[in-house]
């Protein structure tokens, strides 16, 4: 069963007819397996690119799971792939944390929402604001929905910035 925090996440996500969404994250878990459900309501799907860490979702018909080899590489995608992108627990652990913000802001579709979910003791609420800012995401703000970690979403506006 779910609980208040993880159905107050899912609606954070919004539920389109075949939208792609796009997990990077040091530690799948029930929580991505719950937006995966989610997705598969509307006939959307989950796709997770894990970095090293413990992983504790099975993959199933609707989630498609690339593994990350360490650190030091970027997730991939292409131009205007996915109606949501999540960064999970990634940006204190990646060697370019800015780079990932902005190759997230490549493979988000226009007027589409960036998603960072990062635990508080690792890193400032500034410094994640800071990297939306820096990289054209309009309106970014955190939203408290879990005890433990910052919920930061941003959304990628479009003909602002850089472009894409």
């Amino acid at each position: 069963m779910m609980n208040k925090s993880q159905s107050e996440f899912l609606e954070l996500v919004k539920l389109t007819p075949a939208a792609r969404v796009l997990e990077v994250s040091s530690h799948a878990d029930e929580l991505s397996l719950a937006l995966a459900e989610h997705l598969s309501t509307a006939g959307g799907e989950l796709h997770l690119q894990l970095y090293p860490g413990i992983h504790q979702i099975p993959l199933f018909e609707h989630v498609k799971a690339k593994e990350l080899t360490n650190f030091s590489v970027p997730f991939q995608g292409a131009a205007r792939e996915y109606a949501t992108v999540i960064l999970r627990d990634v940006l204190d652990l990646h060697e370019h944390p800015d780079r990932l913000v902005k190759i997230a802001y490549k493979v988000l579709l226009n007027a589409s929402e960036l998603i960072i979910v990062q635990k508080k003791s690792t890193m400032e609420l500034e410094q994640m604001l800071k990297f939306m800012h820096q990289n054209e995401f309009r309106a970014a703000n955190d939203i408290d929905i879990f005890e433990e970690y910052y919920v930061v979403v941003g959304k990628k506006m479009h003909m602002w910035g850089n472009g894409l």
